[in-house]
C-alpha cells in the first residue's frame, strides 16, 4: 500500500506541473489581451481631422483590415470654456420662443422632445419669462423661472454628453427626415421587398470613452409601404398585374389582398390628402352606386357632388375609420385613397426578417451616413464648435489568439488544478478478494483519466 501511495504522490504532482504550465500560458496570453484592449483607446487621437474625399477611408481600411478592428465610433470634439443651462420643462410650442428670439436676441437655444431646453448665455436678467400663446383652442403658457442646473464641457459627464447629443439631434432633424428616432435620407433611393419599400437609416448617440468624447452611428433598414395611390399599390404590388385591370377586380382578388390592406393608414383625395383614416381590411357589401347616403341618396352622387366623380364605380369600396376614432365605419372608394407617406409595415411573428446586410454594405452605409450630415453650418454646431472626424471608423488593433487546450472533467466542469501533498485510498471489501491488487491499480489509473 505504501508503494502505492508514492506512486500516487509522484504522478499527481506531475500532471500538477502540467496544468501549470497550461494554465500560465493561458494567463500570459489574457494579460496580454487585457493590456491590448485598456492601452488601445489612450492611443487614439481625440483631435478631429479634415473631412476628405470618401476613396481615402475606403483604402485605408483595404490596407489595415489585417490588423485592425473597426468601430461605428467616430472622434468629436467641441470647445472647452461652455456651460449648458438648463431650463425648466416645456411643450412643443417652445420652439416658437427659440425661432422667434422672445427669450434672448442673440441667445443659442436647443430643446429635447418632451423634457428641458438648453442654452449657452445665461440670460438671468430675463428672467421669470411668461410666453403664452393660443393654440387649437387651447391657452398655452410656458414659465421660466430660472436654471434648474448647470453642466460643461471643462469636466464632461453624461449629463453634458447627453446634451451634445440632444443638440446634434436638433440639427439633423433640419435635413433628415425623422421616423421615431432612425433618420433617413430625403433622396434614399428604396430597395422593393415584396410589395414593400426597404430604405436604410441611421441612429446616434455620444459616447464618453476613455480616448474621448465619440459620436456613435448604426445602420438600420426598415420596411415601408411606398408612396402610391391605393388602387396603384393593389394592382401593381399585391396582385403584380396578374390579370388586366378593366375597372373592377374578381371575389378572389378582394380575398387576396384583405388582410394584407388590414390596418394601413391613408389618406383621401376629398380631404386635400390630410385626413387619416385607418383601414378595417374589409369591403363594402355594395358598390358605390348602390350604397345608400342621406345627403345624395347613394355614395357615386356623393362624390360626383363633392367633385370627384369616380372613374371605377365597379369597385368596392374599402371601410376605415378615422384615425383615434374606430367606432366610425366609413366607405372609402379605393380610386380616391393614397398611402399615407412615410408609414412603417407593422410585423408580426409571421413576418419575414429583413436579412442583415454584408459586413461590407454595413461599413459604406455608415460612412455615407455620417458623411451626409452636416455638422459645420447650422448655428448650434458652430455655436460649441462641434467637430467630428467622419474621414473614417476609429480603428482597434487586435490579436488573433493561439488555440487553446482545454481541460474537463468526467461531467464537463471545468478543472482547476492543486497542489496534493498527501493522499491516501481506503478500499472497502466484504471480504478480500484474490484480485485486489489488480482492482487498486486499475482505480489509480482511472484516477487521471
Amino acid at each position: 500500500f505504501e508503494d502505492i501511495m508514492s506512486v500516487t504522490k509522484d504522478k499527481a504532482k506531475e500532471q500538477f506541473k502540467k496544468y501549470e504550465g497550461i494554465h500560465k500560458s493561458m494567463d500570459e496570453q489574457t494579460n496580454t489581451l487585457a493590456a491590448l484592449v485598456l492601452t488601445t483607446p489612450e492611443k487614439q487621437s481625440t483631435a478631429p481631422k479634415s473631412v476628405q474625399a470618401s476613396g481615402t477611408a475606403l483604402q485605408q481600411v483595404e490596407d489595415d483590415s489585417d490588423d485592425v478592428i473597426y468601430t461605428n465610433h467616430f472622434p468629436c470634439s467641441f470647445s472647452l470654456d461652455l456651460t449648458f443651462y438648463h431650463r425648466e420643462k416645456r411643450r412643443q410650442f417652445v420652439s416658437d420662443i427659440l425661432f422667434a428670439k422672445t427669450i434672448h436676441a442673440t441667445a443659442v437655444c436647443w430643446y429635447d422632445e418632451g423634457s428641458c431646453m438648453y442654452s449657452t448665455t445665461n440670460f438671468k436678467d430675463k428672467l421669470p419669462i411668461i410666453y403664452e400663446k393660443e393654440e387649437q383652442g387651447y391657452q398655452r403658457r410656458l414659465t421660466i423661472n430660472g436654471p434648474t442646473t448647470t453642466s460643461g464641457t471643462n469636466y464632461l459627464d453624461q449629463s453634458s454628453i447627453r446634451i451634445i447629443e440632444t443638440l446634434i439631434k436638433q440639427v439633423l432633424k433640419q435635413q433628415f427626415k425623422v421616423v421615431g428616432s432612425v433618420f433617413y435620407r430625403w433622396d434614399e433611393e428604396a430597395d422593393q421587398d415584396g410589395p414593400y419599400n426597404l430604405l436604410t437609416g441611421f441612429k446616434l448617440a455620444m459616447c464618453l470613452t476613455e480616448s474621448g468624447p465619440t459620436l456613435n452611428v448604426d445602420t438600420t433598414i426598415t420596411r415601408f409601404y411606398p408612396h402610391l395611390d391605393l388602387l396603384a399599390f393593389i394592382l401593381e404590388r399585391l396582385l403584380k398585374n396578374e390579370s388586366s385591370f378593366r375597372g373592377s377586380l374578381l371575389d378572389r382578388h378582394y380575398d387576396q389582398i384583405g388582410n394584407r390592406l388590414k390596418d394601413v393608414e391613408v389618406t383621401t383625395a376629398q380631404s386635400n390628402y390630410e385626413k387619416i383614416y385607418i383601414l378595417t381590411g374589409y369591403f363594402s357589401d355594395q358598390l358605390p352606386e348602390k350604397t345608400p347616403i342621406k345627403e345624395q341618396g347613394n355614395l357615386l352622387n356623393y362624390y360626383k357632388h363633392l367633385g370627384f366623380e369616380l372613374r371605377y364605380p365597379q369597385l368596392y369600396c374599402v371601410k376605415a375609420y378615422p384615425l383615434g376614432n374606430p367606432q366610425n365605419l366609413v366607405d372609402l372608394p379605393i380610386e380616391l385613397c393614397c398611402l399615407r407617406e412615410w408609414q412603417q409595415v407593422k410585423e408580426d411573428e409571421n413576418t419575414k426578417p429583413v436579412p442583415a446586410p454584408t459586413v461590407d454594405k454595413r461599413y459604406h452605409s455608415i460612412l455615407t451616413a455620417i458623411r451626409y450630415c452636416n455638422f459645420h453650418d447650422d448655428e448650434l454646431c458652430k455655436e460649441i464648435q462641434l467637430e467630428v472626424n467622419c474621414q473614417t471608423m476609429m480603428g482597434i488593433p487586435y490579436e488573433t489568439l493561439s488555440k487553446r487546450q482545454i481541460i474537463l472533467g468526467r461531467q464537463g466542469a471545468f478543472t482547476n488544478p492543486v497542489s496534493i501533498d498527501n493522499m491516501a485510498f481506503i478500499y472497502l471489501a466484504e471480504r478480500q478478494q484474490p484480485n485486489a491488487r489488480q482492482i487498486q491499480e486499475k482505480l489509480l489509473n482511472n484516477f487521471y483519466d
